[in-house]
C-alpha cells in the first residue's frame, strides 16, 4: 500500500451555491388570501418576499401584535401561533391553511355550473343554421 504525501494529496475543493428561490405567495396564494373571510380578524401580507421569505400575519381585531402567521414552506404553506410558536400544521393549499387558522371562517367555495357537452356534428349544424 501505498502513501502519498500531504502535498500529493491536496486538492482544491470548489464550492456552488446553488440560487436562493425565495419563499413568496403564489398568484392563488394572494387571491385567496385576499378573499378570505376574516370574522372580524385584520390580515396584513408583506408586500415583498426577500430570502426569508414572505409573511401574512393576522391580527384579532386592534391589536398591535399578530396572533397567526403564515408562510410558505417550498410547496406548503405553514401556519402558526404567533404567541406560543406552536405549528398550526402545514397545508398544500392556502384555503386549508386559513380554514385551519382560529375565529376565521373558510371561504365557501364556489359551485362551478355544470358544463354543456355538444356533439361536433350538432355544434357544426348550428354553426351553419346561423
Amino acid at each position: 500500500m501505498a502513501r502519498m504525501s500531504a502535498a500529493e494529496g491536496s486538492a482544491n475543493v470548489i464550492r456552488f451555491e446553488g440560487r436562493q428561490v425565495t419563499a413568496g405567495f403564489t398568484c392563488r396564494d394572494l387571491m385567496d388570501l385576499q378573499n378570505w373571510d376574516d370574522g372580524g380578524c385584520r390580515l396584513e401580507v408583506d408586500p415583498c418576499a426577500d430570502w426569508t421569505g414572505q409573511f401574512a400575519m393576522i391580527y384579532q381585531g386592534e391589536e398591535p401584535w399578530a396572533s397567526w402567521a403564515i408562510s410558505r414552506e417550498g410547496g406548503r404553506i405553514l401556519v402558526w401561533d404567533c404567541v406560543t410558536l406552536a405549528d398550526i400544521g402545514r397545508f398544500d393549499g392556502m384555503r386549508q391553511a386559513l380554514a385551519a387558522v382560529p375565529g376565521g371562517r373558510p371561504q365557501v367555495p364556489v359551485a362551478a355550473a355544470p358544463a354543456e357537452v355538444i356533439q361536433f356534428s350538432t355544434l357544426l349544424a348550428r354553426r351553419s343554421a346561423a
